[in-house]
């Protein structure tokens, strides 16, 4: 079966990162190629948009990290990283995907 480039563009944006807020957690999910996973990904998290930003680490400041295989394919992962809304000051909390080489 051939797409068009629309499609081909369509079909793929489920696999950009998403943000979600609900009245627990700042939700941010991602999907990782397990053959990328050397760029070490990572959520970065502050109350404040100039940081100084802190790593998402499982347990750390209420953290949750969930790891799956969607169905995506054999070598792709989503990554869901919950962080606490009881991190935030004044209302606010800021996420950012960093993906950096080692």
């Amino acid at each position: 079966m051939k797409f068009s480039k629309r499609q081909r563009v369509l079909n793929s944006s489920n696999l950009l990162p998403v943000t979600i807020v609900d009245d627990t957690y700042l939700r941010v999910t991602y999907r990782r190629n397990q053959a990328a996973a050397y760029l070490a990904p990572e959520v970065e998290f502050d109350a404040h948009l100039v940081g100084p930003w802190t790593s998402a680490q499982q347990g750390v400041n209420g953290v949750e990290i969930i790891v799956t295989n969607e169905g995506f394919g054999a070598s792709i992962d989503r990554i869901e990283v919950l962080i606490p809304r009881t991190n935030e000051i004044d209302g606010k909390l800021f996420a950012r995907l960093k993906v950096s080489e080692p």
